[in-house]
């Protein structure tokens, strides 16, 4: 979670589920230490937890959107 122009800190996670979102944090944490900024108060819930995310970023903060990969490649066929 580094950059050429200097550390990078996780502010806020969104999830829809709860468990996931605390696994996450959890292992972010572990793995991260003091670069994982996300008190509870910026861990959002549900299917509008993006939104509440994004909304506690600053005018030069960034937004990452992932997902779980459903489709794995080795399935896909070529023509």
């Amino acid at each position: 979670m580094n950059s050429r122009f200097g550390p990078v800190q996780l502010y806020a996670m969104a999830d829809v589920f709860e468990k996931r979102l605390a696994t996450a944090h959890k292992s972010l944490s572990d793995k991260f230490g003091d670069r994982i900024n996300v008190p509870k108060e910026r861990q959002f819930v549900g299917f509008d937890a993006y939104k509440k995310a994004i909304d506690c970023l600053g005018p030069n903060d960034v937004a990452m959107a992932t997902s779980f990969a459903y489709v794995e490649p080795s399935t896909w066929s070529t023509p």
